[in-house]
């Protein structure tokens, strides 16, 4: 997949089917440009960049020198002011719920006017909040585990996505389908 700095993807797919390791070799990839990354407090998959964010609220273990703890509106707040970076969102639907934030909606009109690319990571589309879909260029789809039949209501495209979900049942894991929305 070619990058473009103006770009904003949604990455989904059911756990251990690849969409972290494919965010981390898409930064490796990227290298020039900064990455931001908030992910949960027990994932260390971005483990081999500068800095980290993590919600540690509710966690009592000391921070590494790679990691920097902060809440989630922080991270909106530097996500918001980020020049030339890749901006992750790992376990999207931990952050945002169906009526997504007002600095998240700011992070996403700021994304093309900054250079960013933006990507969001989520186990499941059903549980995706559906406005999201208004903003993304598209969904990279790794194998999942829902009824696409029952989506068929709340997603936009959903022939493609569904067409994506179908090919993806017989494919090996780590392939994902990118479907442009």
């Amino acid at each position: 997949m070619t990058q473009n700095p103006h770009k904003i993807f949604l990455i989904c797919g059911r756990k251990r089917s690849g969409k972290t390791v494919f965010a981390s070799k898409f930064l490796k990839a990227n290298n020039k440009k900064t990455p931001l990354v908030y992910q949960s407090p027990h994932d260390s998959t971005f483990n081999f960049l500068p800095l980290v964010t993590r919600p540690e609220k509710w966690l009592n273990t000391p921070a590494r020198t790679s990691e920097l703890f902060i809440e989630y509106e922080d991270f909106l707040q530097m996500a918001y002011r980020a020049k030339n970076s890749i901006i992750i969102f790992d376990d999207f639907t931990g952050y945002e719920d169906s009526r997504i934030s007002l600095d998240f909606k700011r992070v996403i009109s700021r994304n093309r006017h900054n250079g960013n690319t933006i990507l969001i990571i989520t186990h499941s589309l059903s549980d995706t909040p559906k406005k999201i879909f208004n903003f993304i260029d598209g969904v990279i789809l790794f194998k999942t585990k829902e009824n696409m039949i029952g989506n068929i209501n709340r997603l936009p495209d959903f022939t493609e996505l569904s067409a994506a979900h179908n090919r993806l049942k017989n494919a090996p894991d780590f392939a994902p389908e990118f479907v442009k929305i």
